[in-house]
């Protein structure tokens, strides 16, 4: 394992040093550089139907696209999304998607976000830029396992065939093989649709390592809820570490059994480990407990957020930092996190 660690670091390093050189740059002119991003977003789709409508090729200035194009709700761009995705021409973009990140919004209906290439490529670069910052101010956050939370890459396909989920699923599968070699919870899991299950394998398998160093997830509410599900079904989850398994493994696809089978191998010294600690603990047992080496949990911290950021404070020691992931969305990561202890950040503006 030390080996793998030293092969992602290097390449974290590498990679993530050339970004932040890039931002650094870019930060000393972001007007610049967001008018450069811009005009290459103008000229790549400027020969569409949208583009030719609002006249993107005229365009030379922030202040000629606020006049000639004017602000569109995501209803407005619908019936341009849908029928190009019918038709499969240039009518909002000038190559076809290779995703729909979806999204209910605040209407409940959902909203089917076009995910071009290089919308994948610049997120992939957001993400290595934040994870080397995330390596410098916590050198160990990787030392042990890493145990990601994300929402399935695919729930549907469009009339075209074109697949629609969420981009952070459609990343973790697509991490490099190193790193993936150190997840806990294997993608296929986030497939499953009864929640409950899904929560309770996902804490099944979490709680069967004892070296995780790292969490990750957008909403901390969901850590929250991993830790009461632990709490209520502690009993049946040793059982199925002592013994291997799972107890609700005939609820799954053969694809998703078949994910999990050499992560849920009979583990008699975990189960004993976890069998005294219950022993030991008259309270409930924290998450620092479970995991003695787990070092920075990352997720929002700002909002609502910061209620549950409260519950799950009371469950970790105060030596695991929790740090915040910055801004984003379903289609969009806004911000960089560059510092410990704030959910401030940079404006991806390049």
């Amino acid at each position: 394992m030390s080996l793998i660690n030293l092969l992602i670091k290097a390449r974290i390093y590498g990679e993530g040093m050339l970004s932040e050189k890039k931002l650094f740059r870019n930060s000393l002119d972001p007007k610049g550089s967001q008018l450069k991003v811009l005009k290459s977003i103008l000229s790549k789709h400027a020969n569409t139907e949208f583009g030719k409508k609002y006249k993107f090729d005229k365009i030379t200035s922030a202040e000629e696209f606020r006049t000639l194009v004017p602000i569109h709700e995501y209803e407005d761009l619908r019936p341009w999304i849908e029928e190009q995705d019918r038709m499969g021409r240039p009518v909002i973009m000038s190559t076809m998607p290779l995703m729909y990140a979806t999204t209910s919004g605040t209407t409940g209906k959902p909203k089917y976000i076009p995910i071009l290439k290089e919308n994948l490529s610049a997120q992939k670069a957001i993400q290595n830029l934040s994870t080397y910052r995330l390596l410098k101010d916590h050198p160990n956050a990787f030392s042990g396992k890493l145990l990601g939370i994300v929402s399935p890459a695919v729930e549907g396909f469009m009339p075209s065939g074109i697949p629609f989920g969420s981009t952070s699923g459609h990343i973790y599968q697509g991490m490099p093989g190193l790193a993936r070699k150190k997840y806990v919870v294997p993608y296929k899991t986030f497939e499953i649709e009864n929640y409950d299950l899904k929560y309770l394998l996902i804490i099944r398998l979490a709680m069967g390592q004892r070296d995780i160093s790292y969490i990750a997830t957008a909403n901390p509410s969901t850590l929250v809820r991993l830790a009461n599900i632990m709490e209520k079904h502690w009993d049946i989850l040793v059982e199925d570490i002592k013994n291997g398994g799972f107890h609700r493994a005939q609820e799954l696809t053969v694809e998703q059994q078949n994910a999990i089978a050499n992560r849920v191998k009979a583990n008699h010294e975990r189960a004993n480990e976890l069998s005294q600690l219950k022993r030991k603990k008259k309270g409930p047992i924290s998450l620092s407990e479970i995991w003695p080496n787990l070092q920075v949990i990352g997720c929002w911290t700002g909002g609502s957020c910061s209620i549950f950021i409260k519950q799950l404070r009371h469950k970790l020691d105060p030596k695991v930092a929790i740090r915040d992931i910055g801004y984003l969305s379903s289609e969009f990561r806004g911000t960089f996190t560059l510092e410990k202890n704030t959910n401030a950040g940079v404006p991806s503006f390049q």
